[in-house]
């Protein structure tokens, strides 16, 4: 779980990140699972008040690699080499939603990661996201 917490901390610094990181709460993450529930904003929302799909994807890819983080025991990078959104409903301005990120597979060179975004209240799947990342090995 460390490695995920360091990993988001990461995430501060990044510029594209600032209207969100700060807010996403990590809930669990333990056998190669991980929750995470954000509370939606303005920000994080498109002209409908609804989660922006942008938005949806970006925290496809981010919190995957935040969790694929915790497959490796060595310091390693990832590169997205495809990153998919299935949009299946919305999420409104105001709601929770939960992301629930699961590892597939973490080989030497590819991982692959997929996420539910789920309104918290009625667990209904929102979105559905698939990644496959490169693994980058650092010295």
């Amino acid at each position: 779980m460390q490695r995920a917490i360091n990993t988001i901390a990461f995430f501060k610094d990044l510029p594209y990140c600032q209207s969100f990181v700060h807010k996403v709460k990590l809930i669990s993450c333990q056998d190669r699972v991980a929750q995470f529930e954000l509370q939606l904003e303005k920000p994080h929302c498109n002209l409908s008040n609804s989660l922006h799909g942008g938005m949806a994807t970006v925290l496809i890819d981010l919190y995957t690699c935040a969790l694929l983080r915790t497959a490796y025991e060595k310091n390693v990078l990832f590169s997205t080499t495809e990153l998919k959104a299935r949009f299946l409903g919305a999420a409104k301005l105001g709601d929770t939603i939960l992301m629930e990120a699961r590892i597939t597979r973490a080989g030497r060179t590819m991982a692959f990661a997929e996420m539910d975004i789920l309104d918290k209240a009625t667990k209904k799947i929102l979105v559905q996201g698939t990644q496959t990342a490169l693994v980058i090995p650092q010295e």
